[in-house]
């Protein structure tokens, strides 16, 4: 974002969808950025409103993709809201985020022609800088 200044992050938020959650994409350069800042690290994930009981939601989905995270400070946080990039602003401002890392992925042509990927939306409209890793 234009107006973003970069600190060092003392807090990161990785949002992840539950598709990301499922096949455990977790970035070793993500995991890395956090260890040389000893930045906090938190995972969000964020679902429609009544979808508590989500892949996300048990321990067992969650132990292992964290793994790569066991010498880092993390914690994981599941919201529920329609609109995804409001859940993930609101986040932001409540917990003082620093740095906003997201996963981008091929999307179908469709998706690509009318523009729903939620890193190029949240580029637009959030103050904090964001980093983007490649699945």
């Amino acid at each position: 974002p234009e107006k973003a200044r970069l600190d060092v992050p003392q807090r990161v938020l990785f949002a992840v969808d539950d598709t990301s959650l499922q096949e455990q994409v977790f970035p070793d350069e993500l995991a890395k950025l956090v260890k040389r800042f000893g930045s906090e690290l938190m995972v969000l994930n964020v679902v429609a409103e009544g979808e508590s009981a989500h892949v996300g939601s048990s321990p067992e989905s969650n132990a292992k993709p964290m793994s790569v995270y066991d010498k880092v400070k993390h914690s994981f946080h599941f919201v529920e809201d329609e609109d995804v990039n409001h859940a993930i602003s609101q986040f932001i401002d409540k917990n003082k985020v620093d740095l906003l890392a997201m996963v981008t992925r091929k999307d179908d042509l469709l998706s690509r022609l009318l523009g729903r990927s939620i890193t190029k939306q949240m580029m637009m409209h959030t103050h904090v800088p964001i980093v983007a890793f490649h699945k």
